[in-house]
C-alpha cells in the first residue's frame, strides 16, 4: 500500500479520506473551541474517524492539507464518547486563549469573593450600629471583635418560596 503516513508538516488528503462536512459534532467543537479550521475526516482503509484541523484548502492552495490531531479508534465521536467533549475543547483550543479564560476566570472568582466579603462587614456594621441604638454596648462590642458571627444574608433565601421565607423571617426577627 502506498500511502502517505501523517507528518507534522501535514497530510494531504487522497480520494480515501473523506471530509465530514456539515457535522454537528465537529461544528460545536469548533464552535467551544474558537478554532474555525477544525475538520473531521473518515479514513475509509482504516474505518476510523479523525480530527485534524486546515492547513491548507484546495481552493486556495491547489490541495488539501490537514495536520492530524486525533484518532478516533471506536467510531464517530459524537456516539463513542471515546474523548470527553470538554477534553477535545481542550485539547483543540490555543493554549493561550485558555490561560486568557483561566485568569478571567480567577479575575471574576475574586471580585465575587471581595463583594461577598463587603456585603458582609456592612451587615457586620448595620448589626452593630443597631446593637448600640438598642443600647446594648457589649452585643455591639463582640459584633465588633468578631465574637458574635455575622453575614451577609445569603442569596439562597432568594431562592426559597415567599411562604419559606416568610417562615425564616419570622424566626430571624425580619
Amino acid at each position: 500500500m502506498n500511502e502517505q503516513a501523517a507528518m507534522p508538516e501535514g497530510l494531504e488528503l487522497q480520494a480515501h479520506h473523506e471530509v465530514v462536512e456539515n457535522d454537528e459534532w465537529i461544528e460545536g467543537l469548533r464552535e467551544a473551541s474558537g478554532n474555525p479550521n477544525l475538520m473531521m475526516y473518515y479514513h475509509h482503509h482504516v474505518g476510523k474517524y479523525v480530527l485534524g484541523v486546515w492547513l491548507e484548502r484546495e481552493e486556495e492552495f491547489g490541495r488539501d492539507l490537514v495536520m492530524e490531531l486525533e484518532v478516533f479508534e471506536q467510531g464517530h465521536p459524537a456516539t463513542t464518547n471515546e474523548w470527553g467533549f470538554e477534553t477535545l475543547v481542550a485539547r483543540v483550543t490555543p493554549v493561550e486563549e485558555q490561560k486568557s479564560a483561566y485568569r478571567q476566570k480567577v479575575r471574576e472568582m475574586r471580585e465575587a469573593e471581595a463583594l461577598e466579603r463587603e456585603a458582609d462587614l456592612e451587615a457586620k456594621e448595620r448589626a452593630r450600629h443597631h446593637a448600640l441604638v438598642q443600647g446594648e454596648e457589649a452585643m455591639a462590642e463582640a459584633i465588633r471583635i468578631g465574637a458574635v458571627p455575622i453575614a451577609a444574608p445569603s442569596e439562597a433565601l432568594e431562592d426559597l418560596k415567599p411562604s419559606e421565607r416568610d417562615v425564616f423571617d419570622l424566626r430571624s426577627g425580619r
